[in-house]
């Protein structure tokens, strides 16, 4: 997986701008077996990017001392409000 971010929303591949793009809430029947793959290839980048991923580094994250995550979060707080 590429490690840029995705967007939600955002169309990839890029399509030139036509009245054959993607509508929202529409399927094209016509799409082959490629074209589904690539949209699920998609929809499971972007639930792993919104769902999986938070989800390990919240689990990860309570695996750490009540101590520490106190401090991490004084520390997050602290600059917050230093911030601009």
């Amino acid at each position: 997986m590429h490690p840029r971010r995705l967007v939600v929303g955002a169309r990839w591949p890029p399509v030139p701008r036509s009245n054959e793009a993607v509508h929202p809430g529409e399927m094209d029947l016509r799409d082959g077996v490629e074209t589904a793959s690539q949209l699920f290839v998609l929809v499971k980048a972007i639930a792993d990017q919104m769902i999986t991923q938070p989800k390990l580094r919240d689990a990860l994250y309570n695996t750490l001392p009540q101590a520490k995550r106190d401090g991490i979060e004084a520390r997050d707080k602290k600059a917050k409000s230093a911030a601009p």
